[in-house]
């Protein structure tokens, strides 16, 4: 398992060898009738609930990703009324640490096509670890729309989220190293009135 902090984002993106672990697809599933491979097919219909309780219920609560005032992420107890009502409030979704557009990825590198090709216990496993308390964070709507625009941008581009991330630090860094040069030169210009 590779855990990878998503910087500037205060959570932790977790990426999961799935093509170590995928048994062979079933080639001779594929038919006109059949499912699609989707991301909707490995999110259990329980996993709000399971993120408002926690690994600790009933013991401890929860813990939440919130916005403090200086607009900085910190964690904060997830509010009893909130899991007994067990929905979330307007502002906020339950974050897979481990999406499930990348199990979809995977799959669909790993020659997968159809729900149908997916073995049984390999399809359990997958909605296990989607799903599992560890995977699940509740974090404010922004965040969780942010960090999905940037998977599915990856998963459309062939890469991981970390690959697509870095490339876009490593883009931002060269493109404020020439705004840096353009302005040093500018100085030296009104410095000594060169034109």
């Amino acid at each position: 398992m590779h855990v990878l902090p998503l910087q500037g984002m205060g959570i932790t993106l977790l990426t999961l060898p799935l093509n170590d672990h995928i048994a062979p697809l079933n080639p001779n599933a594929m038919s006109a009738g059949q499912t699609p491979i989707y991301r909707e097919a490995f999110i259990s219909p329980d996993h709000v609930q399971t993120a408002l309780r926690g690994p600790n219920w009933p013991h401890q609560p929860a813990m939440m990703s919130v916005l403090n005032d200086n607009g900085k992420l910190h964690e904060v107890p997830v509010p009893a009324e909130w899991v007994q009502q067990g929905i979330l409030p307007d502002g906020y979704a339950v974050d897979f640490l481990f999406d499930p557009e990348e199990v979809v990825a995977k799959l669909k590198n790993a020659g997968g096509t159809y729900m149908e090709q997916i073995p049984g216990p390999v399809y359990e496993n997958m909605v296990g670890i989607v799903n599992a308390v560890n995977n699940l964070k509740i974090v404010p709507q922004w965040l969780y729309d942010q960090k999905r625009g940037l998977i599915s941008n990856a998963v459309a581009q062939g890469v991981t989220p970390e690959v697509l991330m870095q490339q876009r630090r490593d883009q931002a860094e060269q493109e404020g190293s020439e705004l840096k040069k353009e302005k040093k030169k500018g100085f030296l210009k009104g410095l000594f009135g060169k034109k």
